[in-house]
């Protein structure tokens, strides 16, 4: 039957289920426990919280939480 084919696996229904809008890629497809706050391309907005993607085009950006699972184009913060 064709919906064996369509099925998915817990953990894809939970990636799915953790898509933000503005993320660049799938929320928690990046390193286990590491959110976008910890990210080198996040950007921070005025509201507190809230992050904007650098890896998103910039006429596609929408804040969105910055306690966001990591997605899969996580860079960890350089320090100086």
């Amino acid at each position: 039957m064709i919906r064996e084919h369509l099925s998915e696996t817990p953990q894809e229904t939970a990636q799915r289920r953790a898509v933000v809008p503005g993320m660049a890629h799938f929320a928690g497809s990046g390193p286990r426990g590491s959110t976008c706050a910890q990210c080198d391309f996040q950007m921070t907005t005025k509201k507190a919280g809230e992050s904007l993607c650098a890896k998103v085009a910039a006429s596609k950006r929408v804040p969105f939480p910055s306690s966001s699972p990591a997605c899969n184009k996580f860079a960890e913060v350089r320090r100086g």
